[in-house]
């Protein structure tokens, strides 16, 4: 049963989230930003809508990711598109050792996931200042976070190899 709620939203963001890195990869219009829009976008517009299905598929797939126990359903259903988001950055990152790529693409996974699980726990850390259900925002300033942390990551592994 929960195979099945993975694969039944799963073609859906899949298919937006390559279809947008198409648009420019292999290009010299590619970038780190686009990379991170791209990927992220997608997740977000669909968290954001009106239909709670999305947010709890994201709350799901957000602590599965997370758990050891269910790598392999990770697997299956989302490495066949993290592979392509992964080779667009080596692809314009030519110069960075592999590891320092993939790390930097888990680490934008997990980021992302944090923000879509909507703990509560930035609620709980701003004493209600800043609503963890308010994604549209979070998912700006999550953007902006990744999209700086790979950049200095992968700036790193080039200036080390």
């Amino acid at each position: 049963l929960l195979e099945a709620v993975i694969a039944r939203r799963i073609d859906v963001l899949s298919s937006e989230r390559k279809n947008r890195l198409l648009v420019f990869a292999g290009t010299s219009e590619s970038s780190i930003e686009k990379i991170v829009d791209a990927f992220i976008d997608p997740f977000l517009e669909m968290m954001t809508t009106k239909n709670d299905g999305w947010r709890n598929y994201g709350r799901l797939i957000a602590h599965l990711a997370q758990s050891s126990r269910w790598i392999e359903l990770i697997h299956k259903y989302f490495d066949a598109t993290s592979e392509l988001f992964i080779a667009e950055l080596k692809r314009i990152c030519p110069n960075v050792p592999d590891d320092k790529v993939v790390r930097g693409y888990v680490c934008t996974v997990g980021a992302m996931l944090h923000i879509f699980s909507i703990t509560g726990r930035m609620r709980m850390l701003s004493d209600g200042k800043v609503d963890d259900e308010d994604i549209a925002k979070s998912g700006a300033d999550l953007k902006t976070f990744i999209s700086s942390g790979l950049k200095g990551t992968l700036t790193e592994g080039e200036r080390r190899s």
